[in-house]
């Protein structure tokens, strides 16, 4: 009997009693004994509303921990010190693969998310021409890791073929995913094609040409910071005219298709707004190179 759930008892019960007035109800008076099987009718018909609703909880909650089994899966190890280690291998590993010349990736520290979430931001550059970024997109959304990509960079070599490519990353911690280990590289279904050869028409198009100027957002670059009457300033200089703009906090800065206003001027860097996102820019880059600040900071 102490193995039985409660609700199984309750039922019981229930029953047991449902027959103890079916044997009395000789004995009592004909209201009486209504009165009594309308509140036993009443009592059920409750009983059975709880035991639907907890049996729709109960299967939600066994669906949503399927779910969550599977992004633990999915998840960098726990130990977000190995997490950062294997998963920057795993970029560099994906870079030589996709033969990045001058490839570099650099990772932030741990950002504590809700639930005991951990997010890892990480940043990658190199240079390469459109059908390896092509090629390495496709590798980076067929690994089934809970990872995404934020912002991507572009500036093309006027000398060659070539592309200047800054990717910012932002992958997931989970607080019960395995401690430590190898990545389990599954392959993912957010793909519309697994077939690469599907994807060979981007890296046909010429997304820097087409008869017009290059837009000026990938040829304005964050030459100085200096002071001026106390103040900072943010110099750009726009390279295509050799154009110099500065700025001051909460100044807005706008360049070719790029609108944004200036939140903060630091030492080394500076914080843009814009369309409701703070970029951050540091000194020598362009503003195609901002780095999106998560929400957290």
């Amino acid at each position: 009997m102490n193995s039985m759930s409660k609700q199984t008892q309750t039922i019981l019960l229930v029953i047991v009693a449902g027959l103890v007035a079916y044997q009395v109800r000789d004995f009592l008076p004909s209201d009486m004994t209504f009165g009594l099987f309308e509140a036993k009718e009443n009592e059920k018909a409750n009983l059975e509303k709880k035991l639907k609703a907890s049996d729709k909880k109960l299967k939600e909650a066994v669906k949503l921990g399927k779910e969550l089994v599977i992004l633990e899966r999915k998840s960098l190890p726990s130990d977000t010190v190995i997490a950062s280690s294997r998963y920057r291998d795993w970029l560099l590993r994906l870079l030589k693969y996709t033969e990045f010349k001058s490839p570099k990736v650099d990772s932030s520290n741990p950002v504590k998310r809700k639930g005991g979430v951990k997010s890892i931001a990480f940043s990658v550059s190199g240079s390469g021409t459109l059908d390896q970024l092509t090629n390495f997109m496709f590798e980076f959304y067929r690994a089934d890791f809970l990872h995404m990509i934020r912002s991507i960079g572009l500036n093309p070599n006027k000398t060659n073929n070539q592309i200047d490519i800054r990717i910012s990353i932002d992958t997931l911690v989970l607080p019960k995913a395995r401690k430590s280990g190898p990545l389990k590289e599954g392959v993912a279904e957010r793909l519309a094609s697994l077939d690469l050869k599907d994807y060979a028409s981007i890296a046909n198009r010429n997304l820097f040409g087409g008869g017009s100027e290059m837009d000026d957002v990938y040829l304005t670059k964050l030459t100085a910071i200096p002071s001026v009457d106390g103040v900072r300033e943010a110099w750009f200089t726009v390279q295509s005219t050799d154009k110099l703009r500065k700025i001051r906090v909460e100044e807005p800065l706008e360049v070719g298709t790029f609108k944004g206003k200036v939140l903060e001027i630091n030492e080394k860097d500076v914080i843009i707004e814009s369309n409701g996102e703070r970029w951050l820019v540091s000194l020598g880059e362009n503003l195609d190179e901002a780095y999106a600040i998560p929400p957290e900071f």
